[in-house]
């Protein structure tokens, strides 16, 4: 497991009872979070084989050991809440199997459930995955969640899910700043009420590497949504964020102090909680003063029927000789910093909505062009010296 993780799950009991040809075990886990009231335990009951042969329900199989996994949450709050629910659970079936080649693999499968009762209809179709862990570390999961479709005749409510698919992988399991990338996709998401919308072609792709200076990260997500039916103008969205140069130190500082906060909330130490939060935010903002970072912002959309962007790159050299936050310089973080932000509107889409009254005055006053049908702003930073449109301008008069 991550080092970062350790304080947030836990085994807190083991039981074996080994055999020459199975072996049933017990084990029981705790995971805690500042979020949960109380910890969140399972306790996973294994059927172990051992190898080299198993008879599964794929089929004959050769390995090191194969083993059926039921799970069962033993919390008492989550437990509670699952009484609640108005129909039968569905079935979960958890294979582990571990390969000649020093492999483990865990397949997942939970049952589809159709429940109809007082005019709600309730249909899920299942979940099907797999986490493979290979002998150097590396990982990847594949998960398969089936539709969900909720309808109510009597408010005319239905919202459907048309699936979800998630692939990811990882160079090192047990390291979570190691190279990695996961990809999730949605066909469709829609809804009746309150608010009506159809969204098409969702998905999010996100990818961390090692980065061009020693020991940082590059961090590169897009989130798309390639149709967007609803009450709002807004048509599509594609949004990609790159943020390049990050010390490992800043990520391995934030979880291993939000680690020391949620043990104090845990023990209901409150005071603790907040003192150690303020000392890791101070921590936090001096290693990012003090160290550079990159972030590059590209927002594309489709707004009242025309074509929008919005590119902002934020180029932070850092100021390593800092020691604290007091007294901050106005002409040292001017210097360090380079800001170049460009922003393409589609004129028609523009003068179509709300906001068409604004666009004639920034015009005149030179902050806003307006050339071939497109309404344009540019502006940057550098060595603090300020550029709008082209135009060298005073950089006193924002503050």
């Amino acid at each position: 497991m991550p080092p970062e993780s350790q304080g947030q799950v836990s085994v807190t009991n083991t039981q074996f009872d080994i055999g020459w040809f199975r072996t049933a075990a017990t084990i029981d886990i705790d995971f805690t979070s500042p979020g949960l009231g109380e910890s969140l335990g399972i306790r996973l009951n294994f059927d172990i084989q051992h190898g080299p042969l198993f008879l599964t329900d794929e089929g004959p199989r050769i390995g090191l050991v194969y083993a059926n996994i039921d799970p069962r949450f033993s919390s008492s709050e989550l437990t509670q809440a699952l009484t609640q629910i108005p129909f039968e659970l569905p079935s979960v079936e958890i294979a582990l199997f571990a390969g000649l080649d020093q492999s483990l693999r865990v397949d997942l499968d939970v049952a589809p459930v159709n429940h109809n009762q007082n005019g709600t209809n309730f249909i899920f179709t299942g979940i099907d995955g797999d986490l493979t862990a290979n002998a150097d570390n590396s990982a990847s999961l594949n998960i398969s969640v089936g539709n969900i479709i909720v309808h109510n005749s009597n408010s005319q409510f239905s919202f459907n899910l048309a699936g979800i698919e998630i692939e990811s992988n990882t160079a090192q399991i047990n390291d979570l700043l190691a190279p990695s990338a996961i990809f999730l996709s949605i066909p469709t998401i829609s809804s009746t009420r309150p608010f009506p919308f159809n969204l098409t072609n969702l998905s999010s792709n996100s990818r961390m590497q090692a980065s061009t200076i020693p020991q940082a990260i590059d961090i590169f997500q897009n989130i798309r949504v390639e149709n967007i039916e609803s009450e709002l103008p807004v048509q599509s969205l594609n949004w990609t964020m790159e943020l390049n140069e990050v010390q490992n130190e800043v990520f391995r500082s934030y979880y291993e102090i939000l680690g020391t906060i949620q043990s104090q909330i845990s023990s209901n130490n409150l005071n603790a909680a907040m003192a150690e939060a303020t000392a890791f935010g101070g921590d936090m903002a001096l290693l990012l003063v003090q160290n550079s970072m990159v972030l590059n912002n590209i927002i594309e959309t489709n707004v009242y029927g025309g074509d929008h962007s919005i590119d902002l790159s934020i180029d932070w050299a850092g100021i390593p000789d800092r020691v604290d936050l007091n007294e901050p310089q106005f002409g040292e973080i001017a210097a360090a910093l380079a800001i170049q932000l460009k922003i393409s509107l589609d004129q028609q889409a523009t003068m179509s909505s709300q906001f068409a009254e604004l666009v004639g005055p920034y015009v005149k006053q030179g902050y806003l062009l307006v050339e071939n049908g497109r309404i344009l702003f540019s502006a940057s930073l550098q060595n603090g010296e300020l550029t709008v449109n082209g135009e060298e301008a005073p950089f006193d008069q924002f503050f």
